[in-house]
């Protein structure tokens, strides 16, 4: 979020990333972009340094076998793109409920 976030607008200095009038700060593709505030009642301006706006990593997941009953295992691998990157397994909902035949 940029600071001031009332009293004027926000300008991006290309298609990297958006900014709202609020300062709200979206990334849209890799780049180096800064922003400009201009003051409403004083025209006055400011623009900040140059940022960078990194890819997005890509991710992938494999898994030992795709048809997984009740209390059997799986092994799952991730692999991120980003070096360095933290993976946090999270076990979530069931996907799907079988029903029983009758």
């Amino acid at each position: 979020m940029l600071l001031p976030n009332i009293g004027g607008t926000w300008l991006s200095s290309n298609n990297s990333a958006t900014v709202t009038n609020e300062g709200l700060v979206t990334g849209i593709s890799a780049g180096v972009v800064n922003f400009t505030f201009t003051q409403t009642s004083t025209g006055c301006s400011s623009t900040t340094t140059d940022l960078l706006i990194k890819p997005t990593p890509s991710s992938a997941l494999a898994a030992s076998k795709y048809d997984v009953c009740p209390n059997t295992e799986v092994t799952l691998d991730a692999h991120c793109s980003e070096v360095g990157a933290t993976i946090n397994w999270n076990p979530g909902e069931l996907l799907s409920h079988p029903t029983p035949l009758m």
